[in-house]
């Protein structure tokens, strides 16, 4: 299983645009979630991949939005 799911990022870091890549990325994995433990076998592998591309090119600057 590969999840990439998520709202494209190329919007304004505002809160209401950040709940919205949040809450994109954050549901979709719950439901996979959900679905894999109603397997008989366990995934063996979960790749999952987002972007913090919309931050830009910060250097070494540590980003945290949930301050």
């Amino acid at each position: 299983m590969v999840d990439l799911a998520g709202e494209l990022v190329d919007r304004r870091p505002t809160p209401r645009d950040i709940a919205l890549l949040t809450r994109s990325r954050v549901q979709p994995t719950q439901v996979l979630h959900a679905a894999a433990a109603q397997l008989d076998r366990p995934v063996p592998v979960w790749p999952q991949a987002s972007t913090a591309a919309i931050h830009g090119d910060a250097g070494e600057a540590l980003i945290d939005l949930l301050r």
